[in-house]
């Protein structure tokens, strides 16, 4: 078998193979048609026509008088796609006795099928190829450079050489329906086999946020549109997606649309569809000022959590005149209802979604105008003694808004610093059994407390006599000798082991 590659042109041939869908940065698929006219015309019965014959004859015969026989075919353009990159022809072949040569040209004038014959047949014009068919089989041809029009595409097939008994025989378009031949195309495609699954084909969500499935042959970009809604920009390609349902109306279908597009085009809109059935707000809760008791202002911080809520109102002291529904957030500047001291006063908060709205909660506060109160220190949480100089402060003082330390009777006032309910320092020493005290001060806008303060007592950790001494007090006999030298006592103590 032989391959000619003839300028910029290859020709290829050989048993034909089924033709599958081929993956690319852009889709590629084929498409065939069915030749719609095909014949051969005979030297030496110039007058004869064979268009309706089940197949088609390519030899030069001389010794049995089977003269030469030159076949025609002709395939229609259309279903003729866009993109193409590849024109083959397809046909299929049997060989008698043996090996036969064979050329193919184009054939640019228009013929019948049932009327041509040796006297009234074209001429080839543009030389294709010529090769040697040597086996029964399908053969493909690729014609991709010489085809021109829009309406069809002609060849003739010849043999240029006196083979005498060797003859090719080419099945036609009135033979078997697996074996007609074929103009098969190839071209690059947009997305195709585009799907798209709304929470796993759930039929319905209580949730606004859903999760899409998607997928597509040969996509590079992908957008959505939800209802009637404007497309979304164009994104890279994947294969899942949250998005969130907007102007949501409870116990309605919604319809969410893809596209995927890559560098030849775009592909049609597909789309699901999942009805919504949403919840009321639950677990609404509000906290002024993180939970504190008394506030030194009348504004407070509102921190605010209501599931599945899209609005909320506002109202201060009483539940009358409540503000305009707005947005739901998670944090809001409120007044309080008046400014008096030592009063208490209330917010309420109302929540809503489309489903509808919940009842009120509250939260109180006091307002008091006053220092600080209520201050406690306690090092290392209230322990009597440390063994470290390095203790921890734990500390209340009611309304503090700033604090400070000093460290002993005599030491110095530290800065003044934001207020902590806890607190690093250093012991002012080190001395073994000593008693250390550390002070502390607390202000806001009203003056500053009087010093508080609490004591430790700093001990030396005698290990060694706990670890090394190994024997019980009941098997020693201690005897204590006093002696006097002049002004001093010197206790002795002579240890013996018991027996």
């Amino acid at each position: 078998m032989i391959i000619l590659l003839i300028g910029m042109f290859s020709f290829l041939y050989g048993i034909d193979q089924n033709i599958n869908h081929v993956q690319g940065s852009a889709g590629i698929a084929t498409i065939s048609t069915i030749a719609d006219k095909d014949s051969y015309i005979i030297d030496l019965l110039p007058l004869g026509n064979y268009g309706s014959e089940e197949e088609f004859w390519v030899i030069w015969d001389l010794a049995v008088l089977k003269g030469k026989r030159t076949a025609f075919l002709h395939f229609p353009f259309t279903d003729k796609p866009d993109n193409v990159i590849k024109v083959e022809i397809r046909i299929y072949f049997e060989i008698h006795l043996g090996p036969v040569d064979f050329q193919i040209f184009t054939v640019n004038v228009d013929w019948e099928e049932d009327t041509i014959n040796w006297f009234n047949a074209p001429m080839g014009e543009t030389f294709i190829l010529s090769d040697e068919i040597s086996e029964n089989g399908f053969y493909t041809f690729d014609v991709t450079d010489f085809i021109q029009g829009e309406d069809g595409f002609s060849i003739l097939i010849h043999d240029p050489t006196i083979n005498n008994a060797n003859w090719l025989i080419g099945s036609s378009r009135e033979g078997p329906a697996d074996k007609v031949p074929r103009l098969t195309w190839t071209y690059e495609t947009p997305p195709t086999n585009h799907k798209i699954k709304i929470n796993n084909d759930a039929d319905i969500t209580n949730s606004k946020s859903v999760n899409l499935t998607l997928s597509a042959n040969d996509a590079d970009d992908m957008c959505f549109k939800c209802g009637t809604s404007a497309w979304t920009s164009w994104e890279p390609y994947k294969t899942s997606k949250n998005i969130y349902l907007i102007y949501t109306v409870n116990n309605s279908e919604y319809t969410i649309c893809v596209k995927f597009s890559n560098s030849i085009g775009e592909s049609n809109t597909v789309n699901d569809s999942i009805l919504y059935i949403g919840y009321l707000p639950t677990n609404p809760q509000i906290q002024i000022n993180d939970g504190a008791q008394y506030t030194l202002t009348p504004l407070v911080n509102v921190s605010i959590f209501a599931k599945d809520a899209e609005e909320m109102c506002f109202s201060n002291f009483t539940v009358k005149n409540w503000s305009k529904w707005e947005p739901y957030i998670t944090t809001k500047k409120l007044f309080l209802a008046g400014t008096k001291n030592r009063i208490t006063y209330s917010i309420y908060a109302k929540f809503r979604n489309e489903v509808g709205e919940i009842n009120p909660v509250n939260d109180s506060i006091q307002i008091i105008y006053s220092q600080p109160f209520t201050a406690i220190i306690k090092i290392n949480n209230g322990s009597e003694n440390t063994h470290s100089t390095f203790i921890t402060l734990d500390i209340t003082a009611e309304l503090a808004q700033e604090m400070c330390f000093r460290n002993g009777t005599d030491g110095v006032w530290t800065s003044w610093e934001p207020y902590n309910t806890t607190k690093n320092l250093y012991l002012e020493g080190s001395e073994d059994g000593q008693i250390y005290s550390i002070y502390a001060k607390f202000r806001n806008i009203f003056g500053e407390t009087q010093p508080k303060s609490d004591d430790i007592i700093y001990t030396i950790h005698r290990e060694f006599w706990n670890n090394e001494i190994n024997f019980g007090i009941e098997e020693l006999n201690i005897i204590l000798t006093f002696i006097f030298i002049g002004g001093l006592v010197i206790i002795a103590i002579m240890v013996k082991k018991g027996r």
